[in-house]
């Protein structure tokens, strides 16, 4: 089995506020200390905290919402609907098992795509609009 050594990155997992530096090689090549790597469509921190996760699941499938609501938002509720169980939800649940929220703020910004989605399938969404 061959290895990429410029593919591969060091993640501290640590509360402190200065974890340790240590240098390692692999394959002769230094590898790269990150604070976060996605792994497997899952974003994973230094501190083990899930606030960056949730931005980038609820931008992505906010996103996605809008590229859906521009081309359908003329079709019936129920086609809106299915569209939305096929495209936005999976991204919103995808691996939430692992990285359920508990803070307020993360279960608001998943929330807000959520609402947006309702309105959308119910007929009254505007993207334009600046609704909460």
């Amino acid at each position: 089995m061959k290895f990429n050594p410029s593919k591969c990155k060091i993640l501290c997992i640590s509360n402190k506020r200065s974890p340790s530096v240590k240098k390692y090689t692999f394959c002769g090549v230094e590898l790269e200390q990150v604070d976060n790597i996605t792994y497997l469509g899952i974003t994973l921190t230094s501190k083990l905290k899930w606030d960056q996760h949730v931005s980038t699941v609820s931008s992505k499938a906010s996103q996605v919402l809008g590229v859906v609501w521009r081309n359908l938002h003329n079709c019936p509720s129920s086609v809106r609907e299915m569209a939305y169980k096929t495209l936005v939800h999976p991204t919103l649940k995808y691996a939430s098992a692992t990285w359920d929220p508990h803070y307020e703020k993360d279960i608001q910004k998943l929330e807000r795509v959520q609402r947006k989605a309702a309105r959308f399938c119910a007929g009254n969404y505007n993207p334009y609009a600046n609704v909460t």
